[in-house]
């Protein structure tokens, strides 16, 4: 059998690949240009084994042995495999894909095993749930002020509160997926750098199907409703509107009519309140406390840090949202003005805990979250260093790292002041 050969570069983007596979996977060599080998894969070889070959090829110069490749109209093609490195300073410039096919090999010999632990990872990835960190610690954070400052608490609502926020953000992101898809969006963006940006890519990869995806997102949304509907109900019936108001930001994020992602600037207010002021104000109210300014002014750091991430993980995405029409605000300034962005709300994050510390909306404990500091700076120094280049994807981990150790300093904070009294 002929040997198909492709060249990657260090993403793993198809550079280029010769006639031998354009045959074994149905393109032309111009369709798929830059285009990862994760799309030429079945959906479970991405998730479970292409990572794993890539790193060894990274790391020993050379990995080979049988798999899976996936051919354009989504037939899993078992082939023979030698995936070898090119090195510049001890570190891969590149990779050369050698392809085998295999006669008489069943896809199923060479497919992940099957089981619950596949179902999860690609439940994770479908709905990038790493990434709930960002609404589900406001909210706790808002119940740990409510405990602060006396305010009603009641742990069935704060419970379902929790997971109204973890299930409508779960449906926001897939509805993301869903609009990206349709709007033409996934194919045209080439320097997406998962998992930060660009989204799950489940339908390309073929995680999902589309009837699968829709399904998602109304669980997703039909369970959160639910969920704020018992808030409502046992906590605080003021909250109807706050979980309304959360729900309408996440979907017309990305859906038409209004697609606020795509207008100058409201896709990063919507984020910010989003993420922010309105989810600690809810987990605030959701024992029954009355809804107040400065339930929700505390909330504005969490609000800035999330948007932070959005900023640097559109970025990477500039190009090829501009192509969509998604004229965020990254993709009217381009990536070399808009990584000043990055600093600017690490920046107001922490300037506005102080703030708030400072006018007794926050104890003083919270100024703890001034630890994740070190974070903000290493994400800033890799963003302003490479803000053109693939070497962004430090800036977005680095982001996401900072959220993550921002919002739990701040809650644990906040709690520790509420049960020592201080």
């Amino acid at each position: 059998m002929t040997t198909a050969v492709l060249q990657l570069d260090p993403m793993g983007r198809i550079l280029s690949l010769d006639s031998a596979a354009e045959a074994l996977l149905g393109v032309e060599a111009g369709s798929v240009a830059r285009e990862r080998l994760a799309m030429f894969v079945p959906g479970p070889v991405a998730l479970a084994q292409l990572p794993g070959w890539l790193a060894v090829a990274a790391r020993d110069g050379r990995w080979e042995g049988d798999g899976l490749l996936r051919h354009r109209d989504g037939r899993p093609l078992p082939c023979h495999l030698c995936l070898q490195a090119s090195l510049a300073a001890g570190l891969p410039a590149g990779f050369t894909l050698e392809s085998t096919p295999l006669e008489g090999v069943a896809p199923e010999r060479l497919a992940p095993p099957p089981g619950p632990g596949a179902a999860v990872a690609r439940f994770v990835a479908i709905t990038r749930l790493p990434f709930v960190s960002a609404s589900v610690l406001p909210v706790v954070l808002g119940l740990a002020v409510a405990a602060w400052t006396g305010a009603p608490f009641a742990w069935i609502p704060a419970v379902l509160a929790v997971l109204a926020t973890l299930l409508l953000h779960l449906g926001a992101n897939t509805a993301n997926d869903w609009f990206d898809w349709k709007g033409g969006a996934d194919p045209i963006n080439k320097d997406a750098i998962p998992p930060f940006s660009g989204g799950s890519r489940a339908l390309p990869m073929g995680l999902i199907t589309e009837r699968g995806l829709l399904l998602l997102i109304a669980g997703c949304f039909g369970f959160g409703g639910l969920c704020g509907l018992g808030v409502v109900v046992l906590g605080n019936p003021w909250l109807v509107a706050i979980g309304a108001a959360g729900a309408l930001l996440g979907f017309a994020y990305s859906a038409p009519p209004l697609r606020l992602v795509a207008r100058r600037g409201l896709g990063e207010l919507a984020i910010f309140l989003a993420f922010g002021p309105l989810l600690t104000l809810a987990g605030y109210a959701a024992g029954g406390a009355p809804l107040t300014w400065a339930a929700a002014l505390v909330g504005a750091p969490a609000g800035l840090v999330t948007t932070a991430i959005l900023w640097v993980n559109q970025i990477p995405d500039c190009a090829g949202d501009r192509a969509a029409g998604k004229w965020n605000l990254v993709a009217v300034l381009g990536r070399h003005r808009a990584r000043l962005g990055l600093p600017l709300l690490l920046g107001l994050a922490h300037l506005a805990t102080i703030a708030l510390a400072l006018g007794g909306l926050l104890p003083w404990a919270a100024l703890a979250s001034l630890l994740a500091l070190p974070l903000a700076v290493k994400g800033t120094r890799i963003a302003l260093a490479h803000a053109e280049d693939d070497g962004i994807a430090g800036a977005c981990a680095a982001t996401v790292q900072h959220q993550l150790v921002f919002g739990l300093l701040s809650f644990l904070a906040v709690l520790g002041a509420a049960l020592l009294g201080g």
